[in-house]
């Protein structure tokens, strides 16, 4: 064999193996607590390029060296299915017509700051304004901003301005000044009961809702688990067309790395406390909001193990839900209780946050 056919068989074993190595990594990220490994987590966020990447080799593998093609082939038949949590392709059915369905929509709303060019009270009406036109029996927010009695036009435009009656606050202090951002549900359906569900640190990351639908009552869970909170790292996800990524933002990777693994481990605590109130409830259960966490991870797979995704084989593509990144970062979810029926899903890219809301209809299954 001549030299420089050894080397590239070399390069491409050398390379084969750290693609099957990443995919081998992001097929157990949903198994593995982030407290304990978090690097396998970094593989999960990184799924999708990974078996893009590897899908790739396979072609180049078939011609190069065969035994790789088989372990490779092998390797992305077991990652398909979590590949279609990703990229799915529209397969399942709706409901029946003449049943009677529901529709829930969860929108993390960013603190009304996502119209450029208008202030928060206008985002805030906007934004209200969409929600409406879409008539959602029940909408999930998050990253609400409140402030209190000075600037109370906030409460008295969610109260008046949002057509949906009754109203569930994570919380509100009328004597506060600075600016909060809180869970919001509202719901056109009668709220029973309602309650909190707090981080080991006693930080409110959900809120549930005790919902009426006829005769049956529905368990809501508003979630927003912890934030990577990479602002100065959005040139990254998003860089502008004509702008070459600097060194300045190659130094940000060990710090977004950090600040990574410290959200990894965070939610990994919450999802657990999540799936135990979840498990608990009276009620078939919907959980909804901002997961921070694609479908390849630790706290998707905890929260929604019981569950059904709205999402599954009901949409077409990516469908990424954060709007600040060209990466398909799918992390806003709807799970619902296996006793109900997911009748569609829907994701609308609209330009009133940095996440766009998703929307999912659903019956109740009839004895």
């Amino acid at each position: 064999m001549k030299p420089e056919r050894k080397t590239i068989r070399f390069l491409h074993a050398s390379v084969s193996l750290v693609l099957i190595s990443a995919l081998f990594a992001g097929l157990l990220s949903p198994y593995i607590n982030p407290w304990h490994f978090w690097i396998a987590a970094l593989a999960g966020l990184a799924f999708p390029i990974i078996w893009v990447l590897n899908s790739v080799n396979l072609v180049f593998s078939f011609f190069a060296d065969k035994r790789i093609f088989y372990v490779t082939l092998i390797y992305l038949m077991a990652g398909t299915p979590m590949m279609m949590r990703h990229f799915s392709i529209s397969l399942k059915m709706g409901c029946d017509e003449e049943t009677e369905q529901f529709s829930i929509m969860s929108f993390n709303v960013e603190g009304f700051n996502g119209i450029s060019g208008k202030d928060k009270y206008t985002g805030q009406k906007e934004i209200h304004s969409y929600i409406n036109d879409k008539t959602p029996d029940i909408v999930c927010l998050q990253e609400y901003s409140m402030k209190g009695r000075k600037h109370g036009a906030f409460y008295k435009t969610l109260t008046e301005n949002l057509h949906l009656s009754y109203k569930q606050l994570s919380g509100y202090n009328a004597e506060a000044l600075s600016t909060s951002t809180i869970l919001v549900t509202a719901s056109r359906h009668e709220i029973l009961n309602q309650g909190i569900v707090y981080s080991p640190d006693n930080e409110i990351f959900a809120i549930f809702s005790d919902i009426l639908l006829g005769s049956d009552t529905v368990r809501v869970f508003n979630v927003h688990l912890q934030s990577v909170k990479l602002i100065s790292e959005k040139q990254i996800l998003k860089p502008e067309r004509d702008q070459v990524l600097k060194k300045k933002s190659a130094r940000n990777v060990i710090s977004s790395v950090r600040k990574l693994k410290i959200a990894f481990r965070i939610r990994s605590h919450q999802s657990l406390i999540l799936a135990g109130s979840i498990k608990a409830s009276p009620y078939p259960v919907i959980v909804a909001g901002d997961f921070n966490d694609t479908p390849a991870s630790f706290s998707f797979r905890t929260i929604g193990k019981s569950l059904k995704e709205a999402a599954y084989l009901r949409t077409n593509g990516f469908s990424r839900t954060y709007a600040e990144s060209y990466y398909p970062l799918k992390i806003d979810h709807i799970f619902m209780d296996k006793s109900l029926n997911i009748c569609n899903f829907r994701r609308d890219k609209v330009e009133l946050s940095d996440h766009f809301p998703v929307m999912a209809g659903f019956s109740l299954k009839k004895d």
